[in-house]
């Protein structure tokens, strides 16, 4: 088996020139690659953070009054996002099994009633 030392001094500059000028393209190419990756991960999160933030925050009072066309209304905008569509069955999963808001703002204030009633510590301060 011939070895690096085998042959001229001008050849092995040759050989370790070209494994050098075709390592290090390859590392930078990868390190670009994970950085791209990691970075639209990044963007996403926060694109899909950001409409969550919007559509709940805009979605609220239509769901506290239960007035649905007003909620139809706003989630009918959200269509045109791609990141929405693709969570679509996931949400109406979810939602499926989330009792009626009205129902829960009920019992919570319900709640809130009868510890805030005279003689009695809010639920709050525990």
């Amino acid at each position: 088996m011939l070895q690096l030392t085998d042959y001229p001094i001008a050849k092995q500059l040759t050989w370790l020139n070209l494994l050098v000028t075709t390592v290090a393209p390859l590392l930078t190419c990868s390190a670009f690659l994970v950085y791209d990756v990691i970075s639209s991960r990044h963007a996403l999160v926060r694109n899909v953070s950001m409409q969550a933030l919007m559509i709940g925050s805009n979605t609220v009072s239509a769901l506290v009054f239960d007035y649905p066309k007003s909620a139809e209304d706003t989630l009918s905008a959200s269509r045109a996002s791609r990141n929405v569509q693709s969570q679509r069955a996931t949400v109406e999963k979810l939602a499926a099994q989330v009792p009626n808001v009205k129902q829960v703002v009920n019992e919570l204030e319900v709640k809130n009633q009868e510890a805030t009633s005279p003689g009695k510590v809010p639920a709050a301060f525990y």
